[in-house]
């Protein structure tokens, strides 16, 4: 069984910076644009497509074709 112990040891950075987000020490709007911005477009596509988060978002090119000239 995972444990928070487990995670604190192999993912520390991660755990002390979720933690840090909880006790309203780090604002999570800025610590999702800081790490977006961080991140290749690469790596940001990859993430949407891994957790299924390509639904949720409306890219540009998308909104060119539906537009009406």
């Amino acid at each position: 069984m995972w444990t928070a112990k487990d995670a604190r040891r192999s993912r520390p950075f991660t755990t002390a910076m979720l933690e840090a987000v909880d006790e309203g020490m780090l604002d999570k709007d800025t610590l999702i644009q800081d790490l977006l911005g961080w991140l290749s477009e690469a790596e940001v596509e990859q993430f949407a497509r891994s957790n299924d988060l390509l639904a949720a978002i409306r890219m540009e090119d998308e909104e060119d074709e539906d537009a009406d000239y």
